[in-house]
């Protein structure tokens, strides 16, 4: 019977038959499989997630996680579509975290390729980063156009008044435009 199933299955079915009483050997050697692999598959998350230097990570300023595809405004593909997909590889999750992004517990591939391509079009295009954008978020700015230049004076302007500065100030900010010639 144990010929097909590694030792640590054979273990972990042994444990598993003397947890539930009455349970199939043959039924709880495939459940140890089963516990078994999953372990893997969240170790193997973990490890690619160490190697690149980060880790899956919870945000900063509040105890639940952020979504980054709220914050920018993005539909997530996975479900979308309901589909996991790959694990995200090595390189799209150093990626994500150098812009600075809140990286999905289980990132698949299309997840971390979506994110790519939308902080990178959003830098082309002079937008603000994801950073300010999940910190203006918070503020109750809509940041789906605003600018980099826009929103870093939005920043400075919470900074320089304790978090607190005065809505005229804001209101001021949000209605400066470049003038033609103006570099940005």
């Amino acid at each position: 019977m144990a010929g097909k199933y590694t030792d640590d299955e054979v273990t972990k079915a042994k444990d598993i038959a003397e947890e539930t009483p009455g349970i199939d050997a043959q039924e709880a050697l495939e459940k140890a499989r089963e516990e078994l692999e999953e372990e893997k598959r969240k170790q193997a998350l973990r490890e690619a997630a160490r190697r690149a230097g980060i880790k899956a990570k919870k945000s900063q300023y509040s105890k639940r996680e952020v979504n980054p595809f709220a914050v920018l405004h993005m539909d997530d593909p996975v479900e979308m579509n309901g589909l996991a997909g790959s694990v995200a590889s090595d390189s799209q999750l150093f990626e994500l975290n150098k812009a600075g992004l809140d990286i999905p517990i289980g990132c698949t591939s299309s997840q971390a390729e979506k994110l790519m391509r939308m902080v990178r079009h959003r830098r082309a295009a002079g937008l603000c980063s994801y950073k300010q954008a999940r910190l203006l978020g918070k503020k109750g700015f809509d940041t789906t156009k605003m600018r980099r230049e826009t929103a870093g004076a939005l920043i400075q302007a919470f900074i320089d008044h304790a978090w607190h500065p005065p809505q005229q100030l804001l209101g001021e900010i949000m209605s400066r435009t470049r003038q033609p010639g103006e570099e940005g």
